[in-house]
């Protein structure tokens, strides 16, 4: 009834806004079995897949991404969320080749940040797979569509830097890398993670 998916969907975002995933997880599944209300059907399928992402129960996060995926009213943003956590769900358990369709999607659908994050793994995917022909020309996707995200531009291209020293070009490995350094903007925490990674790969290169 009414009174029990208010309190359970109560007590759901409660643990989930105080990141307490585990027992999020256990009233949006108790929601899931007992509601006939639609609207509440989504919330608590969408925070499930959530609470289960976040908690690194990959297969349970991917089991309601796939649930929500086929409800017909869900929402744009929901539609790309759920293509976000499953091709995320998919590389962290190793499943590459899945993981792809995904992100390829979301690459395609989300301008955002999103978008730029999920085209640096679809690359990250193919070199992972030993497709360096695709992972490079992948590489180039990010900077052309997403280069206003220097996060993810930039480690794509130490990422193209792994693909040259896959193919042995290592003179265009040392430089990419080189460029990277030149170039980051050297202003946060996040760049000093991202000036040191490229450094470390240039340094074993040059060794």
């Amino acid at each position: 009834n009414d009174y029990t998916d208010n309190a359970l969907l109560l007590m759901a975002r409660i643990d989930y806004d105080s990141s307490y995933y585990n027992t999020a997880s256990d009233y949006y599944e108790r929601l899931i079995g007992i509601t006939e209300n639609n609207e509440v059907l989504v919330e608590a399928v969408e925070g499930c897949m959530k609470s289960y992402y976040f908690s690194k129960q990959y297969e349970n996060a991917i089991e309601r991404a796939d649930q929500l995926i086929k409800i017909k009213d869900i929402t744009d943003n929901q539609k790309k969320q759920a293509n976000y956590i499953l091709g995320k769900s998919y590389y962290d358990i190793g499943n590459y080749p899945e993981a792809l369709k995904y992100f390829d999607f979301c690459s395609k659908a989300d301008a955002t940040e999103v978008g730029a994050e999920s085209s640096y793994f679809y690359a990250l995917c193919q070199y992972k797979m030993n497709k360096f022909d695709e992972a490079e020309e992948a590489v180039f996707y990010v900077s052309d569509n997403f280069n206003t995200y220097i996060d993810w531009t930039a480690r794509s291209f130490i990422l193209l830097s792994d693909v040259y020293v896959a193919k042995n070009n290592m003179f265009q490995a040392k430089e990419t890398l080189k460029s990277v350094i030149d170039n980051y903007p050297k202003d946060d925490n996040e760049s000093e993670e991202i000036i040191r990674m490229a450094q470390e790969k240039l340094d074993v290169l040059e060794n």
